[in-house]
């Protein structure tokens, strides 16, 4: 049906990933504005990419750990005050641990958001809690649409469609998604299949027996 030429490879799906990630993600930030004034107490205000807040550093305590095999690591802590949008104003505890000689190798860092008050997690909504299931219905309405395919796939120009090449129906595209579950949980494996396949197919292809092709 298809000459191999003109399935989508593993890099041009990647890339297209990435934008709909970002169409997503900046879809989504109007409604926690409003979620933000609505709810001050309970939704995070986070501006894509930072380009519209400020930090600085309220605290700061460093800390040396000696470890029996005679490397030491070197525990930082911060306490960020961070201004969204000039209006919301957040504080988080800013842990960075690296380790500087022996066996122990590299850093690790995290990232807390506090009360300023009593210093505890505050557990509030933020668009992380949502940006997976809002991407899976975006990309199963929309590659189950007459373009058979997302905006960042559609930018790229490849089109989802079932293995005789035509249009999938929503619960076909609903298990294709899906099945990008499986294919995190076995360790990416599921995603690199696309590189050695016949048919350039992920295991979530295969499972909902899709294949994608450029135009």
């Amino acid at each position: 049906m298809h000459e191999r030429d003109h399935y989508a490879g593993f890099w041009c799906r990647f890339l297209a990933l990435i934008i709909d990630y970002n169409i997503v993600m900046l879809a989504m930030f109007p409604f926690f504005v409003v979620g933000g004034l609505i709810f001050p107490n309970a939704v995070l205000v986070e501006d894509p990419y930072g380009l519209f807040s400020t930090e600085r550093v309220i605290e700061e305590r460093v800390e040396t750990v000696n470890h029996p095999d005679g490397s030491y690591s070197r525990e930082e802590q911060q306490i960020v005050e961070k201004t969204v949008l000039g209006h919301w104003v957040y504080w988080y505890r800013d842990v960075i641990v690296g380790v500087d000689v022996g066996v122990h190798d590299g850093a690790q860092d995290s990232r807390t958001l506090i009360d300023p008050e009593t210093r505890e997690p505050l557990d509030w909504i933020s668009y992380e809690d949502f940006i997976l299931f809002v991407l899976l219905i975006y990309w199963t309405t929309l590659e189950s649409s007459r373009h058979r395919a997302s905006l960042g796939k559609r930018v790229l120009g490849i089109e989802v469609t079932n293995a005789e090449g035509a249009q999938l129906s929503w619960p076909q595209a609903l298990g294709r998604n899906l099945g990008k579950l499986l294919s995190v949980m076995l360790l990416f494996v599921g995603f690199m299949m696309v590189g050695w396949t016949n048919r350039k197919q992920g295991l979530h292809d295969k499972m909902a027996r899709c294949i994608l092709v450029r135009r």
